[in-house]
């Protein structure tokens, strides 16, 4: 999705894979390719979302891999959490 505030704008894409499922090696080629897609726009890339990898687990495979293929593309991983409640009744 674009978004465009005056005359700066950007891309933001969601990604959200489900932590009930094991991460697989066609997540990671799923990401890539869409990565791939990324690169092609000139417009800062926002990819937010939850990936269900812990990144605070340096050593986990899953989350090398995911940084390098961020490092792959020029981008960082930030492993920020926000927590938010709500009732509505």
């Amino acid at each position: 999705m674009r978004v465009t505030a005056g005359t700066s704008s950007c891309v933001a894409v969601v990604i959200y894979r489900p932590g009930s499922e094991s991460v697989k090696e066609q997540f990671f080629t799923e990401f890539r390719h869409v990565m791939d897609h990324l690169a092609t726009f000139v417009d800062p890339i926002f990819v937010i979302g939850n990936l269900n990898i812990r990144l605070d687990r340096p050593s986990d495979p899953h989350v090398i891999t995911l940084v390098d293929d961020l490092a792959s593309y020029g981008k960082f991983a930030h492993n920020t959490w926000i927590c938010v409640a709500m009732d509505i009744f």
